[in-house]
């Protein structure tokens, strides 16, 4: 019978944070709203250098670059990955199951 290795106790036999994406898609959004949503991730209980924020829009450039700039003054000297992606078109996505269920 094979022994077992033993398990570190303590800080090494915790894993290490993984890096989490947070998606925020929005359309026609107050940008106030959008700058609010954002300072709300700023105090979730997880490390900021492991967030990244994306936010999809799908609204006019002027917008979006509106938005960019908000959420830079925002965030200015504080350490979270985000970006603005602007959808040129509409996006259809098609979803099916992995698994087709048996009758």
């Amino acid at each position: 019978m094979a022994s077992r290795k033993a398990r570190p106790i303590g800080p090494a036999a915790v894993d290490p944070l993984p890096r989490i994406s947070v998606i925020i898609p929005i359309k026609n959004e107050p940008i106030d709203a959008v700058v609010e949503v954002i300072k709300g991730l700023l105090n979730v209980d997880y490390p900021l250098n492991l967030l990244e924020v994306i936010i999809v829009s799908d609204d006019e450039e002027a917008y979006v670059k509106e938005l960019n700039n908000a959420l830079g003054l925002t965030l200015k000297g504080i350490n979270l990955d985000y970006r603005v992606i602007r959808r040129d078109s509409p996006l259809v996505i098609r979803v099916v199951p992995l698994t087709t269920p048996r009758p």
